[in-house]
């Protein structure tokens, strides 16, 4: 189950992704790569730069250690959100 903090940081990303691109913005979207399956918090997408982000929001160390979107060659930029104690 997804936290609040979690949900709150992915609206976050989606808002700074609309500010940044012009064409494409989306959350909990699902990438296929080389037959493995990924799921993005954040996705934006520039069709006339032919850019790609992708934004991942880390909660805890232990969803940061887990994850293979960070380290796959899919996206132009990847940025981390992670949350401020």
């Amino acid at each position: 189950m997804e936290s609040k903090a979690h949900k709150h940081l992915k609206t976050q990303a989606l808002y700074w992704l609309k500010g940044k691109m012009t064409d494409l913005c989306a959350n909990e979207v699902k990438l296929f790569v080389h037959r493995k399956r990924f799921k993005a918090d954040a996705v934006g997408i520039n069709l006339k730069r032919k850019e790609v982000r992708i934004i991942e929001v880390k909660v805890t160390r232990s969803d940061f250690l887990r994850d293979d979107v960070l380290h796959s060659d899919y996206a132009t930029t990847k940025w981390l959100i992670t949350p401020i104690y």
